[in-house]
């Protein structure tokens, strides 16, 4: 992300999972973390799993996008 930072861009969108460490742990959640402070919004999207350590939008810094249906 250091080089996303250094590009200038306004927005990031990480769609991925993994089996992560907690936020305060975890380098991805770090980086995005500096990223938010940096004035980038970090979106994630919501995932399948809930809120375990498989899914990056359990971050209080990052906008967590999701989808339902009622079928």
């Amino acid at each position: 992300m250091g080089q996303t930072l250094a590009d200038g861009v306004d927005i990031i969108l990480m769609l991925m999972s993994f089996q992560g460490d907690l936020p305060y742990e975890d380098p991805i959640s770090i980086a995005s973390f500096a990223a938010m402070e940096n004035g980038v919004l970090i979106s994630s999207s919501a995932g399948n799993r809930g809120s375990d350590l498989m899914t990056v939008a359990e971050n209080p810094w990052s906008l967590t996008v999701g989808a339902s249906s009622i079928n």
